[in-house]
């Protein structure tokens, strides 16, 4: 084997090679804010999400954050992506509730995402290994909220859905053509309000509160969904591997530079 010493490891930690992680979406959603890291525990026949820390606990933040819009019409693909800053006053989404097409469906994400992973990066390789032993977990254990680095913001509107046994379809004739989802701004700390926006029969804000309402054969949604982040069983070994290969080139150049000091004593 190569002498560690010798193993552009650093190169390595700063390629793509590096991003181990892979992303999965919570099914079903869990009480997690963004970043959160923990791990899962079976109970019954399900897995709950344990919280052991928020990754800015450990991590230095970049403060780099984008945010982009996605449409969806008729249930097909979604529009490719545009920029879309979050705004910082309400604004309104239209939604059309044209029945003359048979069933409708139309959503719009607002996607929150960090362009840089560094911090990531950061947190699987230089801390998941300590987290992991001081909980009595492997690394692979470990799960970081809202990983690859996005959050998706949720609203959209079926048309066509089974009204609900209360409505009453007398007045279904009466429909309005479109709807409005009003999206709120930021709130001060900086995170989306809970629930991020309000659905209304107007095209101009409303003061809330905003309670919800019920159009016949229309679902309306407003939801949020966050993904996690983990390395698998063997992505896990290979980290806590390049790790120790880290760290004994560490303690060899470490040991190198003081018998070098060493020897400069000596000679005065």
């Amino acid at each position: 084997m190569a002498n560690p010493s010798s193993l552009e490891l650093d190169l390595v930690l700063q390629s793509d090679f590096s991003k181990i992680w892979a992303s999965h979406q919570f099914q079903p959603p869990v009480k997690a804010q963004w970043s959160d890291y923990g791990y899962f525990e079976r109970q019954t026949t399900q897995e709950l999400f344990v919280r052991l820390g928020n990754i800015y606990d450990v991590v230095r933040p970049t403060g780099k954050l984008s945010t982009f819009l996605l449409r969806r019409l008729e249930g097909r693909e979604w529009v490719p992506a545009i920029d879309y800053p979050w705004p910082q006053e309400d604004v309104s989404h239209a939604f059309e509730l044209s029945r003359e097409e048979g069933e409708r469906l139309e959503e719009i994400a607002v996607v929150r995402t960090l362009p840089d992973d560094c911090e990531y990066r950061d947190f699987f390789w230089e801390h998941t290994e300590r987290i992991a032993e001081d909980n009595g977990l492997k690394v692979h254990d470990i799960v970081l909220c809202t990983c690859s680095e996005e959050i998706f913001h949720y609203a959209g509107a079926f048309v066509g859905c089974e009204p609900s046994p209360h409505t009453d379809l007398t007045t279904s004739e009466a429909l309005p053509e479109r709807i409005f989802f009003h999206q709120l701004p930021l709130l001060g700390s900086g995170d989306a309000p809970s629930p991020w926006g309000y659905w209304s029969l107007y095209s101009e804000p409303t003061p809330g509160p905003w309670p919800s309402f019920e159009i016949p054969g229309v679902e309306l949604t407003c939801s949020v969904r966050s993904n996690y982040a983990r390395v698998s069983t063997f992505e896990g070994e290979m980290l806590v591997y390049l790790n120790q290969l880290r760290r004994a080139r560490d303690r060899a150049s470490d040991a190198s530079r003081a018998r070098e000091g060493r020897g400069r004593s000596k000679e005065f």
